[in-house]
């Protein structure tokens, strides 16, 4: 077997960090492949912890959008309630719905595009959510979520015109 980075190996053998120890997701096929990855673990653990770290680094990015959690709350509970509305009128029972909740007051441009951008994401057409995708690792990169979104959707824009006829 020829020599392995630790990201090569990490990536072929889909190598997770579990504390102190290594999950293989993908076995290796022989004894020497197992032997390679043995005597690589200080170097795959160090990159495994170097990906996390520049990940949590990323995903702070996100969390430090402005008004972002308190606009998830609210989208949570605004299902909530509409769940109660849905369950009080198949029951015919039309109390206990409680008040409808209140959009929170102030302007959160920026979290509102990351919100669209995540939604995005998650369509059911393939160029769309991988314009909506790029659009959330930009974010991460550090791009600000309007400009992303606006990429986003001039990407999904472009796509849409090359393909009206299809």
């Amino acid at each position: 077997m020829a020599e392995m980075t630790a990201a090569e190996m990490a990536k072929k053998y889909s190598i997770v960090l579990m504390g102190e120890n290594l999950r293989i997701r993908n076995a290796p096929k022989n004894t020497v492949e197992v032997e390679a990855i043995r005597a690589s673990k200080p170097e795959i653990v160090s990159y495994l912890r170097g990906v996390d770290e520049a990940e949590a680094k990323r995903q702070a990015r996100i969390n430090s959008i402005k008004g972002l959690t308190e606009l998830r709350e609210y989208t949570r509970a605004i299902d909530a309630w509409e769940m109660k509305v849905e369950d009080a009128i198949s029951s015919g029972m039309l109390r206990g719905m409680g008040e409808k909740p209140v959009r929170l007051e102030g302007d959160y441009p920026e979290a509102d595009a990351y919100l669209a951008l995540e939604a995005m994401s998650y369509a059911s057409n393939d160029a769309k959510s991988s314009a909506g995708a790029r659009g959330v690792e930009a974010v991460k990169d550090g791009e600000s979520p309007i400009i992303a979104l606006e990429n986003a959707k001039a990407e999904w824009g472009t796509y849409c015109s090359k393909n009206i006829w299809n």
